[in-house]
């Protein structure tokens, strides 16, 4: 019987298993199944294949041209920097690509999609290099693919945002409206904010078009958004952050897809991220149990909030009734409470009812809104006193 020898090595990131006869030898060079490199002893191959003999040259700047023949093949390249320093391996081209960079001896890191935009499938792998020490570069296609794409070799560290801060970022104030114009895809615009006081705030896009957006400092990165909206059609991001007067922050955004152009506007506002599905007004509108209240919708992606202060304590639900579809929720001004589309079990049905249990004497907020942010209507919502059937419906007192 032939021995099996098992071998398992972290390849770039990835727990490799690879198993053969003892009179087989895999193919040096080429990741098995074109994930995971082919292994011909642990110590040897350090990254997705064994560094051959005497690959290819690369210089800082320079562009290579990669052509993947066949499944699994690694091309490598050899980095030889003249002074130390922050430098990236990158690729540039419409395929999902990997890379990673090695010494003889160490694995320094590695790759797969490094970018903001959900459509860009290329690598970037940032590295500290000394000079005079030679690293190996190599690449490969994500799977099974072949194809051809470039790498280079770039100097910098990795962005803390969506891309490195510009020198002198447009300013924007509390309040103000900018208009964003993406011209080339992959472009990211920066604005610089200094609070005249501390407090809560968000950034903010308005338009038709899926952006992103993300706030950060010069050290840190504070939070960032796709899309915020309670709405399934509305792609606009929001961005909410603390922030300390007299600190800047910048303000990043772009589009969610690195080939996308288009013009939108951002803007810059004060408050926390709400509970429900917006900010609880001031003085809503108060809805008593059993009562029905009447909600026009127009125009779409508005909110209608109402106010309710059960006498007792109980179980009570929030439901709307009509032949639109619509979404409830029921907050308070800490927690959300509950949220629900569509109840029914009838499909053509889409109603919600929203069950939770009240204390006597606190507020709850009970907002409901339509399903898409295009949508117009009018229906009517009521609040009842009741649980969650277990089945179908309630159970009535003398069933047949």
């Amino acid at each position: 019987m032939k021995a099996i020898v098992v071998v398992l090595a972290l390849s770039c990131g990835l727990l490799v298993s690879n198993a053969w006869a003892a009179d087989q030898t895999p193919t040096v060079g080429t990741a098995a199944n074109g994930d995971a490199p082919a292994l011909k002893t642990a110590a040897e191959t350090i990254g997705y294949a064994e560094i051959p003999d005497n690959p290819e040259a690369i210089s800082l700047g320079g562009q290579k041209d990669v052509t993947i023949s066949q499944e699994g093949e690694v091309v490598t390249f050899a980095f030889t920097p003249q002074s130390s320093g922050d430098y990236y391996f990158t690729s540039i081209g419409a395929l999902d690509t990997r890379g990673c960079v090695l010494t003889r001896t160490k694995l320094i890191g590695s790759s797969d999609d490094y970018s903001v935009f959900e459509d860009d499938h290329n690598f970037r792998v940032y590295f500290h290099a000394d000079a005079g020490v030679t690293y190996y570069l190599q690449t490969r296609i994500y799977g099974s693919g072949t194809g051809s794409y470039a790498v280079t070799i770039g100097q910098g560290t990795k962005p803390i945002g969506d891309a490195e801060i510009p020198d002198n970022p447009e300013s924007i104030s509390l309040g103000e409206q900018k208009t964003v114009n993406i011209t080339q895809g992959g472009e990211v615009v920066t604005f610089a904010f200094t609070p005249q006081s501390s407090g809560d705030y968000y950034f903010t896009s308005f338009g038709t078009l899926d952006t992103g957006g993300c706030v950060l400092t010069q050290t840190k990165l504070i939070g960032s958004n796709n899309g915020y909206s309670v709405f399934d059609s509305d792609y606009n991001f929001r961005v909410y952050f603390h922030a300390d007067a007299g600190t800047m922050y910048y303000l990043q955004a772009r589009m969610a897809n690195i080939n996308d152009t288009g013009s939108f506007t951002v803007q810059l506002a004060q408050g926390t991220k709400p509970f429900g599905f917006a900010e609880i007004p001031d003085n809503p509108e108060a809805i008593a149990l059993g009562e029905q209240k009447d909600v026009t919708i127009n125009p779409g992606g508005e909110i209608a909030t109402f106010a309710f202060t059960p006498q007792s304590s109980g179980d009570y639900y929030f439901t709307s009734f009509g032949a639109i579809d619509t979404f409830g929720c029921v907050v308070t001004q800490t927690e959300l409470i509950g949220t629900n589309d569509n109840y029914s079990n009838f499909e053509d049905d889409e109603n919600f009812r929203v069950y939770f249990h009240a204390d006597a004497g606190t507020t709850y907020y009970l907002q409901v809104r339509l399903e898409d942010i295009s949508d117009t209507g009018s229906f009517a919502v009521g609040v009842v006193q009741g649980k969650k059937p277990v089945g179908f419906a309630e159970i009535p007192a003398n069933p047949t």
